[in-house]
């Protein structure tokens, strides 16, 4: 850049466009961060373990940016001369931040007041259930309205898997386990080891694409926790990469041809029977496919586990299984309706 071309006006507006906010620690911003990414301003952050260093990192989670936390000092110095370096990068945040934070969590103020409800009835729950007291009327009746379904491996909240639309009202409370601990998750834990959800205390069930993430004879340890963790009345809804119509793509010579696109980019069939690469390339190991199934193994399995009633199907478009399984025996009337309410077309 050449100053000496330059009026006051532009040097103030190329100064303006370049700016970067650079968040104190280990007492960050607040109300400061958020007015700084409402105009456009990049905030880089340092997370550190108390709350009061953590707010900022909240921010930039919830709105999507999280590549601007810092893991430690060096990494802050890292993100800090990249960025300064980068007009493309300033310029896109300067013109679309303000868009950003609107459409993400940070500012659905409804949503956020749902969480917050459900946050306090699983509190007020787990409080009587400490104290050995049992609830008035009035809060066994609310806590009794709403079902509670543990959605296992969501990924992060803003850009992860969602339930399926069944599950999507009020009357559903949803926990997320994951093994990251940066999607955020309301328990951090394995499928194969859910010990932190209490025995009997779940509605449903929700497993999307994680039960290939576990060798052969890991499968009946998971399943038994899915079965462990469900109410009497609760059932499963699971869903995972159909090997059967992968290897006939296979069987065609289109291992590394597009199947589909998701979310992530495009999906080939050599992403679904080992893991997507780019998720391994980028060093999530977890995310590696240790097995898979077939409509019929898959049935198999879950009525070895022991669930009574089960019912699935694939889905040749989306190239996967989806099997709802329900702990207790059920007529084949009310089995046909729960599918056609939970699984998809």
């Amino acid at each position: 850049m050449r100053w000496a071309k330059l009026d006051k006006f532009d040097f103030v507006f190329q100064v303006w466009r370049s700016w970067i906010a650079y968040d104190p620690f280990p007492f960050t911003g607040g109300l400061t961060s958020c007015e700084a990414l409402w105009m456009g301003v990049p905030v880089i952050t340092l997370a550190q373990s108390r709350a009061v260093s953590r707010q900022t990192h909240a921010f930039l989670s919830t709105i999507g940016l999280a590549e601007l936390s810092a893991k430690d000092t060096a990494d802050y110095l890292r993100i800090a001369t990249e960025l300064a370096n980068d007009k493309a990068r300033l310029a896109l945040y300067r013109s679309s931040l303000r868009q950003t934070m609107l459409a993400s969590p940070l500012m659905n103020v409804k949503a956020f007041v749902q969480q917050l409800e459900a946050c306090f009835k699983n509190l007020n729950a787990q409080l009587f259930e400490s104290q050995s007291v049992m609830p008035t009327p009035a809060i066994a009746a609310i806590n009794a309205a709403t079902k509670t379904i543990l959605h296992v491996g969501p990924g992060h909240r803003q850009n992860g898997a969602k339930l399926p639309t069944a599950f999507q009202n009020n009357d559903w409370q949803e926990i997320r386990l994951d093994i990251d601990p940066a999607n955020q998750p309301d328990i951090i834990g394995s499928m194969l080891d859910m010990a932190a959800v209490k025995s009997q205390s779940m509605d449903a069930v929700y497993s999307a694409h994680n039960i290939e993430h576990v060798y052969a004879h890991e499968v009946p340890v998971v399943l038994a926790e899915f079965l462990r963790v469900l109410k009497p009345t609760g059932y499963l809804v699971i869903t995972c990469p159909d090997l059967q119509t992968v290897c006939a793509l296979v069987a065609e010579d289109k291992l590394t041809d597009a199947a589909y696109t998701a979310q992530a980019g495009i999906i080939t069939p050599l992403d679904i029977l080992y893991g997507h690469g780019a998720a391994l390339a980028a060093g999530h190991h977890f995310m590696a496919h240790k097995c898979g199934f077939t409509l019929k193994t898959l049935t198999t399995a879950l009525q070895t586990a022991g669930f009574k009633t089960i019912a699935g199907k694939r889905r040749e478009l989306g190239l996967d299984l989806w099997l709802v399984a329900v702990k207790d025996a059920m007529a084949e009337p009310e089995l046909r309706a729960l599918a056609g309410n939970l699984l998809p077309q």
